[in-house]
């Protein structure tokens, strides 16, 4: 699904398959992800107001330079997101940030040695 520089808006998917989807340079505001899986999916350079992304899939979804306001991450896998630096106001739980720890070191380029 190609829905880049798009605007949505009142928006909610539902257990939808919405892997490799490319909502690039796109406006959302007030739209559900609920039970999605959006693996591979592009968010790159997307502007987010009240955004929800629960119990969804997010393995290799690129969120680079995303602007976000309001938006839920809470309850969704993103331990192996790109583009961690575009999550910036993005709400997530502890155990989520520990999860992304990988993610956060690699796009800082942190080199981890024991």
């Amino acid at each position: 699904m190609v829905l880049s520089d798009c605007s949505l808006q009142d928006v909610s998917f539902t257990s939808a398959k919405l892997n490799l989807g490319s909502f690039r340079v796109s406006k959302l505001r007030r739209v559900d992800f609920q039970d999605c899986d959006l693996i591979g999916s592009d968010f790159q350079g997307s502007s987010m107001e009240k955004v929800r992304f629960a119990n969804c899939k997010l393995d290799e979804v690129e969120f680079s330079n995303c602007k976000m306001n309001q938006v839920d991450l809470r309850g969704s896998d993103v331990s192996a997101m790109k583009g961690v630096s575009g999550l910036k106001g993005a709400k997530i739980t502890q155990a989520q940030l520990i999860g992304m720890v990988g993610a956060l070191a690699a796009e800082l380029g942190l080199i981890v040695e024991d």
